[in-house]
């Protein structure tokens, strides 16, 4: 019988979540190159402003986008499989008794 440690399973969870992230991610990048494709082969454009724009630009706009992300979530998946970092409440500045009125002023 194993025993799991409480580390490694928080290092299980950390790499189910960056999975997921990255498969999102992908889905994104895959989504823009379907649309940008799609809209070459029936000439769709959208209308913007009362301006036409091919549906190319935004197929390419959320490509980049999703490689944009991808990459974001790679540099999170290094960060966070680096044992150093541990989840802490101090990490969180909470006030008691902090209102809304105080965000309104600008006093955070």
């Amino acid at each position: 019988m194993k025993f799991i440690n409480s580390n490694d399973d928080s290092i299980l969870s950390k790499k189910i979540a960056v999975y997921f992230l990255q498969c999102v991610s992908l889905m994104i990048v895959f989504l823009g190159m379907f649309f940008s494709i799609f809209s070459a082969i029936n000439h769709i454009s959208i209308k913007v402003l009362s301006v036409n724009i091919s549906g190319i630009v935004f197929g390419v706009l959320v490509f980049y986008l999703g490689i944009k992300y991808y990459l974001s979530v790679c540099n999170l998946k290094e960060k966070l499989l680096k044992n150093k970092y541990k989840f802490s409440w101090s990490n969180f500045n909470f006030q008691k008794g902090r209102k809304i009125s105080s965000f309104i002023k600008g006093k955070f």
